[in-house]
């Protein structure tokens, strides 16, 4: 006599948005940041709790990061949890954020920049990359917003800037290890046609290169040279990745 165990397997779901922090303006600069810092507070279909309850119940692990083009909601779970867990995921990810989730935000906005200057890291030096190579808009936009805009991100500007820039046409959603495919389909369906998104954003203005020079002055002993200038699109991308092969791995390409 034999025994037979069935262990469910592990699915692993992502939303991927076709938004990032080169789609901020001066009023809505931060306003990524504030989506991941308060990712998974929701208040139509959930709430925080229920959010931060299902997640762990299904045994699985929820995350978020952007950067300047696009933000990522990552969850995986049990195969039995698919439904609960997804429908969590796309709350989190289109859901208009509230006046609570906007004042949570600019809070923590605050703590993300002062981290940031205590620990002294990278992030300043990367946005002044892109800052000299595209200005002050677009991709040159900090990744983090600007320290002066915090107090600004009230719930009109972040849903404004949800409105303008989550429709579908931007939308991208994957899943792995799923056991029903058709079945997939049409809970992600089913969960789109009844979420309330625009149905068509803000047009992208292209980047344009300007280039220039940026310093900052620090009282580190170390000194850290970027230098960057433009070179091909994407669709070189195969050329000059046997290029960088050859020259060696110093040699960084960015295809934006």
């Amino acid at each position: 006599m034999t025994e037979s165990i069935c262990v469910p397997a592990n699915v692993q779901m992502g939303i991927l948005i076709d938004m990032g922090t080169r789609d901020e303006d001066a009023e809505s600069s931060g306003a990524m940041l504030s989506l991941k810092n308060t990712y998974l507070k929701t208040a139509i279909n959930t709430n925080e709790t229920v959010n931060y309850g299902i997640a762990q119940m299904a045994g699985g692990h929820f995350e978020v990061d952007y950067n300047r083009e696009n933000i990522f909601y990552r969850v995986n779970c049990l195969s039995h949890d698919v439904v609960d867990v997804f429908s969590m995921a796309a709350d989190c990810a289109f859901e208009p954020k509230n006046f609570v989730s906007a004042g949570v935000g600019a809070h923590k906005n605050a703590e993300t920049h002062k981290l940031e200057n205590y620990l002294g890291g990278n992030e300043v030096f990367n946005d002044a990359i892109y800052s000299a190579a595209f200005g002050n808009t677009s991709l040159g936009n900090p990744l983090q917003g600007r320290r002066n805009n915090v107090s600004n991100l009230s719930a009109y500007v972040l849903q404004r800037f949800q409105r303008e820039n989550i429709t579908p046409e931007r939308v991208v959603i994957s899943a792995t290890g799923i056991e029903n495919h058709q079945e997939f389909v049409d809970l992600v369906q089913e969960k789109m046609f009844s979420t309330q998104l625009s149905t068509k954003g803000r047009e992208r203005n292209q980047s344009q290169y300007v280039g220039g020079e940026i310093r900052n002055l620090t009282e580190s002993s170390n000194i850290h040279i970027a230098l960057a200038f433009e070179g091909a699109n994407h669709q070189n991308a195969i050329p000059l990745a046997i290029a960088q092969t050859i020259l060696g791995s110093k040699l960084i390409f960015d295809f934006r």
